[in-house]
C-alpha cells in the first residue's frame, strides 16, 4: 500500500496537480520526491533512445512513441527514423509515427518534404499521410471541422501531391508545398 501511495504521489506531483501536506511542513522531502521523479524521466528517455536501435520494429515504434509524449527534444528525430516502423496491418498507410509527427505539427513538415519524394512508394505514403494531417490543422485554427475539411481538399488539390505520380509531378508538387509552408 506505502508503494502505491508513494507512487500515486509521485505521478500526481509529475503532472503538476498536486498539493501534498507535506508540501508545507517539508519542502525538502518534495524536492527530493520531484528529483527522483526527473530522475526516472532521464532513465526512461535514455532508455527510449537506446530502444531505437532495436531490430524489432515495434519496439522502435513504441520508443519513438514514449519520446513524443515526453516532448523530448529528439522525438521529432525518433518519429521521422520509425516512418515506416510498426505498421497495422489493416492500415498499410498509417503507423504510431505518422499519428506522432502530425501531433508534432508544423516543426515536422519541413523534413517529411523530403518523405515525398522518397524512391519507397510507401515511404511516401505514410509521409503524405502526415502532412495531410499536419496541414488539415493549420488550415482549421479554431474552425468549424466540416468547413475546414471541405477547404482543406480544395487546397490540397491545388498542391497536387500524390504519392503514385511520377517523380517530375511529384517534384513540382512538393516545390509547391514547400512555398506554401515558407508562407506561413
Amino acid at each position: 500500500m506505502t508503494t502505491f501511495v508513494l507512487g500515486l504521489c509521485l505521478t500526481l506531483l509529475t503532472i503538476g496537480n498536486c498539493q501534498l501536506p507535506s508540501q508545507v511542513a517539508n519542502p525538502e522531502k518534495v524536492l527530493l520526491m520531484k528529483d527522483v521523479s526527473m530522475m526516472d524521466k532521464k532513465q526512461d528517455a535514455a532508455r527510449y533512445l537506446a530502444d531505437l536501435d532495436s531490430p524489432d520494429q515495434y519496439v522502435r515504434s513504441q520508443a519513438a512513441v514514449a519520446l513524443q509524449r515526453m516532448g523530448h527534444p529528439r522525438a521529432l528525430e525518433a518519429c521521422l527514423h520509425t516512418l515506416n516502423d510498426g505498421e497495422d496491418e489493416l492500415h498499410l498507410d498509417y503507423t504510431p509515427a505518422v499519428f506522432c509527427l502530425t501531433e508534432i505539427g508544423k516543426p515536422a513538415l519541413a523534413p517529411l518534404l523530403d518523405r515525398l519524394l522518397d524512391n519507397d512508394e510507401i515511404t511516401r505514403l505514410r509521409a503524405e499521410r502526415a502532412v495531410e494531417g499536419i496541414t488539415i490543422r493549420l488550415l482549421a485554427n479554431g474552425k468549424d471541422r466540416m468547413e475546414t475539411e471541405a477547404q482543406w481538399r480544395e487546397w490540397w488539390k491545388e498542391i497536387g501531391y500524390s504519392y503514385n505520380a511520377d517523380p517530375e509531378t511529384r517534384r513540382v508538387n512538393v516545390a509547391r508545398l514547400r512555398a506554401w509552408i515558407e508562407s506561413q
